[in-house]
């Protein structure tokens, strides 16, 4: 799991942190607190598996420790594998696409950075300015030098490709 996956994993919400955590400059937590709660979690009928490689993280922005953060929280019903723990999840199929959708809108509200667009989309920087002379993609003010491309137009032309691809 990457480290911002796992950041993703652990924050506030999720569980308690040792009371030491303002002394620290890492967060920790009781192994036990968060088996008791990977075990409490069922394994949904009819899901698949999903790992933290999946590449509808990238693409729509997101990452496994939200997915897993969520399903904690129990703000979608799923479950950790028995036999791996959390190196996977189970959810059902149309919740998992729904929840990369609500992800994909919740970062449309933001510009994103190039090297973002680029990873997401598994292209060149030059695909994107193509994608913006066709004016599927827009560009946003830049900060520092950077381009930015608005999370609208990205959020758009990716939910666009994916009804053209079914």
């Amino acid at each position: 799991m990457s480290m911002e996956s796992a950041q993703d994993f652990f924050r506030g919400d999720t569980l308690l942190a040792h009371k030491n955590v303002r002394f620290s400059r890492s967060r920790r937590f009781d192994l036990r607190q968060f088996r008791g709660v990977i075990r409490a979690l069922p394994d949904p009928e009819d899901s698949i598996e999903i790992f933290p490689n999946n590449p509808a993280f990238k693409k729509h922005l997101t990452t496994f420790g939200q997915l897993a953060h969520d399903v904690i929280l129990r703000r979608i019903l799923g479950g950790f594998s028995k036999a791996r723990g959390i190196q996977s999840l189970f959810l059902n199929r149309c919740q998992f696409e729904k929840w990369l959708t609500d992800q994909l809108f919740r970062n449309a509200k933001r510009e994103l950075k190039l090297e973002q667009v680029t990873d997401a989309l598994d292209c060149t920087t030059q695909n994107v300015r193509d994608l913006v002379k066709a004016d599927v993609l827009k560009l946003a003010k830049s900060q520092n030098g950077q381009p930015r491309v608005r999370g609208r137009s990205f959020c758009e032309h990716v939910m666009l490709s994916a009804s053209a691809g079914k």
